[in-house]
């Protein structure tokens, strides 16, 4: 089930986290960390997640 619709979660961050300059209406505003720091740990968690379930790793050089 993982596989097809993981769930990861990040603490500190909310879904007006994933969309800067917009609050998610029913969210919990602010977050609990800044935007930038937000931003950072969600772009290291799909990084991460991706580095995993993908062959990117082994591709990832020649795409630059």
């Amino acid at each position: 089930m993982l596989t097809n619709c993981p769930i990861v979660i990040i603490p500190g961050i909310d879904h007006s986290s994933f969309c800067p300059g917009t609050i998610v209406p029913g969210d919990v505003y602010p977050a609990d960390v800044s935007q930038t720091d937000g931003l950072s740990l969600i772009g290291d968690t799909i990084a991460a997640f991706l580095t995993l379930h993908t062959d990117g790793a082994d591709t990832t050089d020649s795409v630059h």
